[in-house]
């Protein structure tokens, strides 16, 4: 996809050896490439609760559609995910935080 932007209480926790590491923001604006890479991805979708895995019927249904994207941007809200990566080539974070401890 071209662009990501993800907005609200952005946050990721990273939890090694019983320590966590916060990082929150405002926002995260990704562009150019973006990938994202998740073992699980929940939200809603049109206002409906949805849960993304590789394989899902959901999954593949939208893999269908996805000629259709950049027509019709597909958008989540709420949305939650676990062991993610984004990669893209470029990145703005808005009101960077990191705690850790």
């Amino acid at each position: 996809m071209s662009s990501l932007t993800l907005t609200g209480d952005v946050r990721a926790t990273v939890t090694q050896n019983g320590q966590a590491t916060v990082t929150t923001n405002s926002s995260l604006d990704f562009s150019g490439g973006v990938v994202l890479y998740a073992t699980e991805l929940s939200g809603s979708l049109l206002g409906v609760p949805i849960t993304l895995t590789p394989g899902n019927v959901v999954t593949v249904l939208l893999r269908l559609v996805n000629s259709l994207t950049p027509l019709v941007p597909v958008t989540m809200t709420n949305v939650t995910t676990h062991d993610f990566l984004v990669a893209s080539d470029s990145l703005q974070a808005n009101d960077l935080n990191i705690t850790s401890g």
